[in-house]
């Protein structure tokens, strides 16, 4: 339980290195479930220093909450090619995108991208 109380409270990739390095001394090369963990926990820091306060799938889509999104942000997304006809806005209460999954999209890497993509974006 210690090590995912470890994983969890990563702040930057020199603390992923060193849980990995331990995980290493102690156990030997982590599983891939392991460092998908340590993969997210990365991914939840750069997305916070981006604006995104979550990202969740939700079957076949991702689901995006900005803490201050923006129509500018939005349509400079909107205008990538790679995600022309694959954001949805919901300007609820509470606004999020929904990001459509190809078929041969990994939802994690998939995540990594579009959290750069919005930080540029915001820029």
């Amino acid at each position: 339980m210690d090590l995912y109380r470890r994983i969890a409270s990563i702040t930057d990739r020199e603390d992923a290195d060193d849980v990995i390095d331990e995980l290493c001394d102690r156990f030997g090369e982590p599983p891939k479930e392991t460092m998908m963990l340590v993969d997210i926990a990365l991914l939840r820091i750069s997305a916070a220093e981006s604006g995104i306060c979550d990202i969740t799938q939700k079957g076949k889509s991702l689901k995006v909450t900005m803490t201050d999104p923006t129509f500018d942000i939005i349509s400079k997304l909107c205008a990538r090619s790679e995600y022309k006809g694959r954001i949805l806005l919901n300007a609820g209460q509470e606004p999020y995108l929904t990001l459509k999954l190809r078929n041969d999209d990994e939802p994690l890497e998939t995540a990594e991208n579009f959290v750069k993509a919005y930080k540029e974006a915001s820029e």
